[in-house]
């Protein structure tokens, strides 16, 4: 089964300032649910959060996050993410202010503008 992944990429995480979309295909042998644990092949592991069916294109599009053993990962700067997601095989795009002003308002952070 095909499965996109994405992954928010936080510019600033305490305002919830979105920087980028990283966004992967990989094959899983069973549909994922919300819950369930991904390990890529760098061996980084994700947690399904959501999960949208396209049933035209057979392909599950899941938003995770990351899960790390390394409690320094959550700290390190918005490049340095950007860049490890690359270096990963992830498709980073970059969003706008205006992205991100939506992102704040569709997931009840307006009130932090």
């Amino acid at each position: 089964m095909k499965v996109k992944l994405y992954w928010h990429i936080f510019r600033n995480f305490e305002e919830i300032e979105l920087g980028c979309w990283a966004e992967k295909q990989i094959k899983l042998p069973i549909a994922p649910i919300i819950g369930m644990y991904i390990y890529d092949k760098s061996g980084q592991r994700f947690v399904v959060n959501k999960i949208s069916y396209d049933l035209s294109s057979k392909i599950v599009s899941c938003t995770v996050d990351v899960l790390s053993e390394d409690p320094h990962f959550f700290t390190i700067d918005y490049e340095s993410k950007k860049n490890m997601a690359i270096e990963d095989g992830w498709k980073v795009r970059e969003t706008s202010g205006e992205v991100s002003k939506i992102w704040k308002f569709i997931y009840g952070y307006k009130d932090m503008e």
